[in-house]
């Protein structure tokens, strides 16, 4: 069972949620206009942050799903909901009444708005819709590793994997909380379980790195060419990105980072949950007014937005533990 918490796994779950920040950001220059140097920035920042999803779901599972005290329902549902879900829940709640006057003030339809949060479209709470699936069943599939043993685990984890690049890729028009996300996403916290504390005593960890950039770029050339990929509808479902986002795992697990940084780790979910909103409400004039060159505009707004919601992040922390505490002493 792991009890200790990696630093570097604290490290690259910071360096994940400023991945997600700045796709988000980016998305928001992209130029259709082919071959220009502004679409060239826009594969650039698109194509080599794309690590970040599957990065956290591989922590979280790694942590997650081999720790045998969250086999007990009880136990974990508790501190699932008052950690992750309840939150979530109360985020998005501010959310959709902030969207529902919004849509009022500007004549937009209320039941547009009201079909893109159904279907778990609105801002980025899209992970959000799986992941509570996904935490639904991690004491089953706890008991199912425990008892399959790690060699059969291992080999079902594979074909998992295989499995969910197939079914992603063949079928467009997914839901976010459809059984279909929650079994494919579930895979890389499977892997993250499988690889946990491999290769960590390897000699050159740099050689993992310089490994992921290459199949990063597998993808890179692709685009650039725009040659057409079969399997290029699900973003993080592509063969390349996969591998490339399982090198970079097994990286952070094999450097050593003496600085404790749980503090900061803790806050990236809720910078996960506040950063699109505050782009998009609160600093998306600034983006209109800083744009002299593309990459400063990226650059400068993704640390804006990161160090804006890693404030927000810090008081929603602190308030949520006074509300909260009572209730969680002495049942975790």
């Amino acid at each position: 069972m792991i009890h200790n918490r990696q630093n570097s796994y604290d490290l690259l779950r910071i360096i994940s949620a400023a991945a997600v920040v700045i796709i988000h950001i980016n998305l928001a220059y992209y130029s259709l206009g082919f071959y220009t140097p502004l679409w060239f920035l826009h594969i650039i920042f698109d194509n080599y942050t794309r690590f970040c999803v599957p990065c956290f779901l591989m922590i979280s599972g790694a942590f997650i799903l081999n720790n045998s005290k969250n086999t007990d329902f009880k136990y974990f549902y508790k501190k699932v909901f008052f950690k992750t879900v309840l939150p979530f829940l109360l985020i998005a709640a501010f959310y959709f009444f902030f969207d529902i006057c919004a849509a009022l003030v500007r004549g937009r339809d209320v039941i547009d708005v009201l079909k893109t949060y159904i279907i778990g479209r609105e801002y980025n709470l899209w992970f959000m819709y799986f992941l509570v699936g996904i935490y639904a069943l991690v004491p089953l599939v706890i008991r199912m590793k425990e008892k399959l043993g790690s060699r059969i685990f291992a080999v079902l984890t594979v074909f998992w994997t295989a499995a969910s690049i197939v079914l992603m890729n063949l079928f467009k028009s997914k839901p976010s909380y459809s059984p279909l996300m929650i079994f494919s996403y579930m895979s890389f916290f499977l892997l993250g379980a499988l690889l946990y504390g491999k290769l960590s005593n390897i000699s050159h960890p740099s050689v993992l790195l310089i490994a992921a950039l290459l199949f990063f770029s597998i993808k890179f050339v692709f685009r650039v060419l725009r040659i057409p990929l079969p399997i290029d509808n699900a973003v993080y479902f592509f063969p390349p990105t996969i591998i490339a986002s399982v090198l970079i795992f097994l990286f952070f697990g094999a450097i050593n980072v003496k600085k404790p940084l749980k503090k900061e780790a803790d806050r990236t979910y809720y910078i996960y949950l506040f950063h699109t909103f505050i782009y998009t409400h609160v600093l998306a004039v600034t983006g209109t007014v800083i744009i002299i060159n593309p990459v400063f505009t990226v650059i400068i707004l993704s640390a804006a937005v990161f160090a804006v919601s890693y404030i927000a992040a810090a008081i929603w922390i602190k308030m949520w533990k006074k509300l909260t505490e009572k209730r969680l002493k002495g049942n975790l």
